[in-house]
């Protein structure tokens, strides 16, 4: 992962959300951070396991990235969520209940809103017309 910033860098932050910690496993979730110089605002890249996952579930992910972050503000969070924005009870309503605002449903100007409209690695077995996952 990595973020790019036209800004200097002030701080950097990164820790791991998953309990997978092997760099060679694909499961490893690791969550980077950075706060550019002058701005009160932090932006954090993710990349969140799927929501029935039995060995890195969703929920424990979000929860233990939820609470490391629960002393900022000014927080944008930005890469794959691994949830259909538009399923009910899942990775997106969790993210929405615990009170985050997805910039999408904020802008002004949108287009169709789509990230992904064909299968990809890690959907092949579902229905995938034109979804919101990212």
């Amino acid at each position: 992962m990595a973020l790019l910033s036209k800004k200097p860098i002030a701080q950097v932050q990164q820790f791991l959300t998953s309990k997978t910690d092997d760099y060679e496993n694909w499961k490893t979730r690791r969550i980077l951070g950075i706060q550019p110089e002058g701005s009160s605002g932090w932006f954090f890249t993710i990349h969140m396991g799927w929501w029935n996952d039995e060995e890195e579930p969703f929920n424990e992910q979000w929860n233990n990235l939820n609470n490391h972050l629960s002393n900022k503000k000014n927080i944008w969070l930005m890469g794959d969520f691994n949830s259909d924005a538009n399923e009910i009870n899942g990775g997106y309503n969790l993210v929405k209940e615990c009170g985050w605002y997805d910039s999408f449903n904020l802008a002004k100007e949108k287009d169709s809103g789509f990230t992904v409209t064909k299968k990809i690695d890690g959907w092949k077995d579902k229905d995938i017309s034109d979804k919101r996952i990212d």
